[in-house]
């Protein structure tokens, strides 16, 4: 058993119980690797330092990635702990790292990182990974590279400042910004995931529209057209 109160334990192969407390930092492997526990219990002055590395879609455990696997009889509690994430990885949206293998199969994950809920997006080294604490097998921890979004529909396609526009695509997760031609506009409602509904802001001008989420910036295939004709007065 390790009982981690301090200082960084580091290395693979396989312990008994690893509980955290104090200030310990956990890091598997040596750049990177995998350790084999019976239970894992961390608590909030902990951190877990996790490593992603290469480009490879279906990374390996110990191999591409650090991980934790608890064994089938055992439990993980994440206690508040600190999530501390190291990622050159290179390689396709989508692609998914189960950074704890929690293999009892009818023992959710107790407890979450700090400031990381269930969905909550964590960046590193200019990429966004989404944290779940349901995944893999329905309760592992991974992390997934998040997909940049997409633009495929602009409804309408034209119209005068203040003109409502909906915005239809994907992966409009985490939205910073929208844009027409380069001119931001600062009130938007994010739908979901798929639709923006926003308004053709003072100072546009033709152009295409962007949208900027923290996983990159999109522009649309197909311009908007601003419609800057003075109205007429009949008399």
């Amino acid at each position: 058993n390790f009982d981690v109160s301090g200082g960084t334990l580091k290395g693979t192969g396989s312990i008994g119980n690893l509980t955290g407390t104090g200030t310990g930092i956990i890091a598997p492997g040596n750049s990177p690797g995998l350790v084999t526990t019976t239970n894992l219990s961390l608590s909030s002055g902990n951190t877990l330092q996790i490593e992603l590395t290469g480009a490879n879609s279906f990374p390996v455990a110990g191999t591409d990635y650090d991980q934790i696997v608890v064994s089938s009889s055992g439990t993980v509690n994440l206690g508040g702990a600190t999530l501390n994430l190291s990622a050159s990885f290179t390689g396709n949206q989508g692609t998914v790292f189960t950074i704890i293998d929690n293999q009892h199969l009818s023992a959710l994950i107790q407890g979450t990182f700090a400031g990381l809920s269930e969905g909550a997006v964590i960046t590193a080294n200019g990429r966004a990974y989404k944290i779940s604490y349901a995944g893999g097998t329905g309760n592992d921890v991974t992390l997934s590279v998040l997909n940049s979004p997409t633009i495929t529909l602009l409804n309408p396609t034209s119209g005068k400042i203040g003109t409502s526009v909906i915005i239809t695509g994907s992966d409009f997760i985490n939205v910073s910004q929208v844009s027409f031609n380069g001119t931001a506009q600062t009130t938007y409602t994010v739908d979901s995931p798929t639709q923006i509904t926003t308004t053709v802001p003072s100072g546009a001008t033709t152009g295409t529209v962007s949208v900027t989420t923290v996983a990159g910036t999109i522009s649309s295939t197909n311009s908007f057209t601003v419609d800057s004709t003075a109205p007429t007065l009949s008399i």
